[in-house]
């Protein structure tokens, strides 16, 4: 099930979505509802599903800055999560082609509220992002809803998962991008097998055609993603030999 409250926005009261920007006492460690800093506004222009979604675009800060929303939910070390999004650039208000881009992320609070920090290596991963829409790339797709996977496990210390949405802008380009149906799911340990591709819960030759299927077709499946940054691709053929020879 999906961990998430108000996980496509359709309530866009204060109480669901709290902006950081009004100031006060918040506590941003608190569980139950989604906050937005910077340039984050509930939107119609469309929509995922339902009828809202969230927009952001950079806060024009003049140098590298970030809008962005989160959500909190309870974990425990050794906990697996697995966050998806969707995201869209429209034509007439692109990123494409400029110095914007966004990114779906998994990090970690400790009892202090202090985020873990780290974006290690898969296993001992403190946190992992992937970007969802890439402005740098001029031929990214528009009008067009994205979807984007990222996984992470809970390090020591750990009593908070944290999904974050990234609008980051590295100067003044204009554009702006929509999210819909964040989802935060936790996976037992014993539900994937890193490598096991074809899910018979061994690694072994059996999964090397399976793998090369997904890398070709450019699907996605968590036990493929061998280093865990939300996509299957070159980068994790290296590991994925490694663990068929006993590495």
């Amino acid at each position: 099930p999906n961990l998430l409250v108000n996980s496509s926005f359709e309530d866009s009261s204060a109480e669901a979505i709290v902006n950081l920007n009004n100031g006060g006492n918040v506590d941003t460690s608190a569980t139950g509802n989604w906050f937005t800093f910077n340039n984050v506004f509930s939107s119609t222009v469309s929509a995922n599903t339902g009828s809202q979604s969230l927009l952001a675009f950079g806060p024009f800060t003049g140098g590298p800055d970030a809008s962005g929303f989160f959500q909190n939910v309870d974990a425990a070390p050794g906990d697996v999560f697995e966050a998806s999004v969707f995201g869209r650039t429209n034509s007439n208000d692109t990123i494409a082609g400029r110095s914007n881009f966004t990114t779906v992320r998994i990090e970690f609070v400790d009892a202090q509220g202090n985020v873990i920090p780290g974006f290690e290596d898969f296993l001992g991963a403190n946190g992992k992002e992937s970007v969802i829409l890439e402005g740098r790339d001029p031929g990214i797709t528009e009008d067009q809803w994205v979807p984007r996977e990222v996984n992470a496990i809970a390090p020591p210390g750990a009593v908070l998962a944290r999904v974050s949405v990234l609008f980051i802008q590295l100067d003044n380009n204009p554009g702006a991008s929509l999210f819909d149906d964040v989802e935060l799911v936790r996976l037992s340990p014993m539900e994937f097998v890193l490598g096991d591709v074809n899910q018979d819960g061994v690694v072994n030759l059996l999964d090397v055609g399976p793998f090369i299927d997904l890398l070709s077709g450019g699907g996605f499946q968590l036990e493929a993603d061998i280093n865990g940054d939300g996509t299957v691709n070159l980068l994790d053929v290296g590991p994925f030999i490694d663990l068929l020879s006993g590495g």
